[in-house]
């Protein structure tokens, strides 16, 4: 088994979406999808290589989509069974463009 942790950008991220929902005018749905934003990324500790590999943009950098609207960046390390969650992108926001800011 695997641990997860969250990048500081991840989790800005996941704040930035919670933010932008309750916004809109629904907290509660704010609440329920980023807490299972979140439950998912957990997910990983059993499974680290889903998603799709993307040397293209980082080394060792993989993807994974959430309900089509969300994407999660992560990186697996396999000599600390260490997966890190980089950065949680909403709403088709670029990859490259997210690992630069």
């Amino acid at each position: 088994m695997y641990s997860v942790i969250f990048s500081p950008e991840s989790e800005d991220d996941l704040a930035e979406i919670f933010t932008n929902i309750a916004l809109a005018g629904f907290p509660e749905n704010a609440t329920r999808f980023t807490e299972a934003i979140y439950s998912y990324c957990l997910e990983l500790k059993t499974f680290p290589h889903r998603g799709t590999a993307r040397p293209n943009i980082a080394p060792g950098l993989r993807t994974i989509g959430f309900h089509r609207q969300v994407t999660i960046l992560f990186q697996v390390q396999e000599a600390a069974r260490l997966v890190t969650i980089a950065r949680i992108l909403h709403g088709g926001r670029s990859l490259e463009k997210a690992l630069n800011d």
